[in-house]
């Protein structure tokens, strides 16, 4: 498959989505929300240093790309994507879900991050979590064609799950939801794809070395920037 596909797949799967997510969030910000408090949130400290496993996930999100070799796989993955969003956008327009966010008082690097995320991220798409559903669903798709590196990624949801709650961005129900609507959308999609060995191929495993990068490139660089507002 040509780059420029695989480029505009993840366009598809990932970009496309985003920018809805956003419009949504932005225009309902000012009005009523809802909350889903549960006695288990009560029990989550908040702690910054999730913000790490946190931010994680929207390098780890295009896994799949570097996974799969076969394009209508692929394909397969930015469609159930779409559906995880068809789902989800009614919900977060008519019964938007807000978590009260702690005052973020420090300048260390940990809230410098949390801040930026808040900066960029509405507080009222929280039910169903798309952080939860998009890292299940990938994960889910790089399992089908690499079971090791798919399983690592399945073993990470947990703690993408518990960052979510732990610094205030998700109610525990919400991460819930988002693995509930993520295996229903890959059951759907992928319960009659092709098992031939051809679409079960999987690029070389040196391909996730991309979106390591990118995690490690953003932590780097938004460091640097930390550094030279602090110091």
């Amino acid at each position: 498959m040509e780059h420029q596909q695989r480029l505009l797949i993840s366009i598809a799967a990932i970009g496309t989505p985003l920018a809805v997510y956003l419009v949504i969030g932005n225009h309902t910000v000012t009005g009523n929300t809802y909350q889903l408090a549960t006695t288990f949130d009560a029990l989550v400290p908040f702690s910054l240093a999730w913000i790490l496993p946190y931010i994680y996930m929207y390098v780890a999100s295009v896994a799949p790309v570097c996974a799969v070799k076969d394009r209508r796989l692929l394909i397969r993955w930015a469609v159930a994507v779409g559906i995880m969003y068809v789902v989800a956008a009614p919900i977060w327009v008519f019964y938007p879900v807000s978590v009260p966010r702690e005052p973020l008082l420090g300048n260390d690097y940990y809230s410098y991050l949390l801040t930026i995320i808040q900066t960029l991220d509405p507080p009222t798409n929280c039910f169903p979590s798309m952080h939860v559903a998009v890292a299940t669903l990938g994960a889910l798709v790089v399992h089908r064609v690499d079971k090791i590196v798919g399983s690592i990624l399945l073993a990470t949801v947990p703690a993408i799950w518990y960052s979510t709650v732990a610094v205030q961005q998700h109610w525990i129900v919400d991460g819930g939801a988002g693995l509930i609507l993520a295996s229903c959308a890959y059951f759907i999609v992928y319960k009659n794809a092709d098992k031939t060995i051809e679409s079960h191929e999987r690029l070389p495993r040196v391909a996730h070395l991309l979106w390591l990068s990118l995690l490690t490139g953003a932590l780097v660089g938004f460091y640097i920037m930390w550094a030279l507002e602090n110091h």
